[in-house]
């Protein structure tokens, strides 16, 4: 059966963000619950044929009933995850997986044990596949709650900006406007596994070391250290390995405000002399002219 938060977030949202200052609409619609991991990509991308969870169907007092997933695997509560505004859904995967390549790191996060909060661990990541490798401290408690295939999550997120009312047209017009936030982000939700397997850890490290030292002009190879330095290190930490079960992308770029209202936040950010506002200004832009080519972003 479905948990209440399954039916939680299939009966909401239809509408604008309250935190915009603007009135929610009727949430009576269910609402995807994410794109399935292969969509948009080669099937070698998705060797398993893992697919998204289907929306639980519920009763008519919105109590969860059943849920079945489109493959042969029963994703748990935990993927229900991120809240996403249809109008903040980011759904193309590829897309997903260049700002995970580029951010290279998230947040894994796991229930804790009976009555304890969830446990969070900021790790470099490196996303194969329908597979997360990342490696924690063996002095990290948080690896020895994680069971086998147990439920868990990583919070990739990309850049993020203050957005200032001020900057809103509608401002001037009538004055009904409330600051935001706006970010991406990407949620890689699945089941966890700990390795202690000498031989898959130095693949891992071998693996997550060329990833990230490959933009370099002369890349750093675990080779390079002492082989037996690399074995004590290698004694100080556990593997873990996430496959991925579903995909949660969300970008939150004032989408729910009027075309004038956002090009005033894309002018207001550019003036920021914070690499990640203006970066976020950019996304915006870019949204924009999607959506028409002729802008005053142009100039």
């Amino acid at each position: 059966m479905c948990s209440d938060l399954d039916a939680a977030h299939e009966a909401v949202v239809r509408a604008v963000e309250v935190s915009d200052g603007d009135a929610a609409a009727n949430a009576d619609a269910a609402i995807p619950l994410g794109p399935a991991l292969g969509e948009g990509l080669p099937d070698v991308e998705n060797p398993g044929g893992v697919r998204a969870l289907e929306p639980c169907r519920t009763s008519g007092r919105g109590r969860s009933q059943s849920a079945r997933t489109t493959g042969t695997i029963r994703v748990p509560s935990i993927v229900e995850s991120m809240y996403t505004p249809p109008f903040n859904r980011a759904d193309d995967v590829q897309e997903l997986r260049r700002l995970v390549t580029h951010v290279r790191a998230g947040w894994l996060v796991t229930n804790g044990p009976v009555d304890a909060a969830p446990s969070a661990t900021y790790l470099p990541i490196l996303w194969q596949g329908d597979r997360v490798i990342a490696h924690l401290a063996k002095a990290n408690p948080h690896w020895r709650e994680i069971s086998p295939d147990a439920p868990a999550v990583i919070i990739v997120t990309g850049p993020d900006a203050y957005v200032s009312p001020a900057w809103y047209r509608a401002k001037a017009e009538h004055g009904k406007v409330v600051p935001t936030w706006n970010y991406s982000a990407v949620h890689l939700v699945g089941t966890a596994r700990v390795h202690h397997d000498a031989e898959w850890l130095r693949k891992a490290v071998d693996e997550l070391t060329n990833a990230h030292e490959r933009p370099r002009e002369e890349p750093w190879h675990v080779s390079d250290a002492p082989s037996s330095y690399v074995e004590g290190q290698l004694r100080g930490i556990v593997g873990l390995e996430l496959t991925v079960t579903r995909v949660e992308g969300k970008a939150k770029l004032s989408q729910n405000r009027s075309r004038a209202d956002r090009e005033g936040v894309v002018v207001g950010l550019r003036e920021s002399q914070r690499p990640e506002e203006q970066s976020v200004a950019e996304e915006m832009a870019a949204v924009i002219r999607a959506e028409r080519p002729s802008s005053l972003l142009d100039g």
